[in-house]
């Protein structure tokens, strides 16, 4: 799983509707997530000529064929969120899984404008001295809990202790290089094999302009040469599926999904 590991496992008090790794675990899955670079634990690299979209791609097929060469597993589902799914989708064209899951995602940058607008951007190293003073000044972070609110989430759909806690604790500035080098970068979407799912909440500002019925079914399109295409564009929650209410039933329609795929 790749994006913030704290987006897959977060440890505040009740937190446990919200873990997906927990959740995977207790359902007989293996999970490998890590941060990528320049996030949370991982190596913090110039923002600007380091954190580049092909570098990050290059890491997951490296992980990717770890976990076959070295860590004998036998199935493989990449399962990504927001920028991670353009990661995980650039990976699977040309590395072999056996499944592939997509969220915070429709297939189209058409609606970056606002979700870029609504984040109100800051230097991440001025914004909050005590916790990046030591990135550069490529690194980039949202303006304030209401700005993280506009565009990570959708009332009444969430816990607003929730959203404090993700601003506060698990936020993460993104470098300046990853966008402009995503945008730069053609995905294959058709090359990719793999069973695919699309699991998107409705009111995606990012993905999908604050509605996604009517956006998502366009990867129809693009992912031509999938096994098996299932989208679903209904879920009672903004951008960060895995923080509002609905995603006890969004971690289930992964799995039900991946067990139909026999993953």
């Amino acid at each position: 799983m790749e994006d913030r590991r704290w987006y897959w496992r977060p440890n505040f008090p009740g937190s446990e509707k919200y873990n997906f790794v927990d959740a995977a675990i207790a359902q007989g899955y293996s999970v490998l997530s890590y941060d990528r670079i320049g996030v949370g634990s991982s190596p913090k690299v110039n923002a600007l000529t380091d954190a580049q979209f092909q570098v990050e791609v290059a890491v997951l097929e490296g992980l990717v064929n770890y976990a076959k060469t070295k860590g004998n597993a036998s199935k493989i589902a990449l399962v990504g969120h927001s920028y991670g799914s353009y990661i995980s989708s650039a990976a699977a064209t040309h590395t072999a899984i056996d499944g592939l899951v997509l969220t915070g995602f429709s297939g189209t940058f058409e609606f970056f404008p606002p979700f870029v607008a609504g984040a109100g951007l800051r230097v991440a190293k001025l914004q909050n001295p005590a916790r990046w003073g030591r990135l550069d000044s490529g690194y980039l972070t949202i303006s304030d809990l209401y700005a993280e609110t506009y565009i990570y989430y959708a009332a009444p759909h969430f816990e607003h202790s929730v959203a404090e806690w993700s601003y506060n604790v698990a936020s993460e500035p993104f470098a300046v290089g990853e966008l402009p080098s995503l945008l730069a970068t053609t995905i294959d979407y058709g090359e990719i094999k793999a069973p695919v799912l699309v699991l998107q909440g409705q009111f995606d500002v990012s993905a999908c302009g604050g509605n996604c019925i009517g956006v998502v079914n366009g990867t129809t399109d693009i992912f031509t040469g999938a096994k098996v295409l299932e989208y679903v564009d209904n879920l009672p929650s903004g951008h960060n599926l895995n923080f509002h209410k609905v995603a006890p039933q969004a971690f289930q329609k992964i799995f039900n999904f991946l067990k139909a795929q026999g993953i």
